[in-house]
């Protein structure tokens, strides 16, 4: 969340612990608030994804079949680990 580096100062004490609650209280809001959307490079652009929008994801070695409610389907190059960094846990 924060760092301090040696020697340091009371002064630096009070922001490191500024900077940690800042830190953490962005990543507390987006588990409780996930985006709505994704940016996905698809060919040599990217394309906005509304997150609700996706029936199901296939994995086939770094390429991603997305599956859309509307019956679309785009390809795209990630791999896995990309992809799941991408995707919000509790919605995936």
């Amino acid at each position: 969340m924060a760092f301090l580096v040696k020697p340091f100062s009371q002064h630096d004490l009070y922001l490191a612990i500024e900077i940690g609650l800042n830190n953490f209280n962005t990543i507390l809001n987006t588990e409780r608030n996930p985006p709505k959307h994704i940016a996905l490079k698809v060919g040599i652009a990217f394309e906005k994804v509304v997150l609700d929008d996706i029936v199901y994801l296939k994995n086939d070695h770094h390429y991603f079949d997305i599956h859309f409610i509307c019956g679309k389907t785009i390809v795209v190059h990630y791999s896995t680990s990309q992809m799941i960094a991408l995707l919000p846990a509790k919605q995936f």
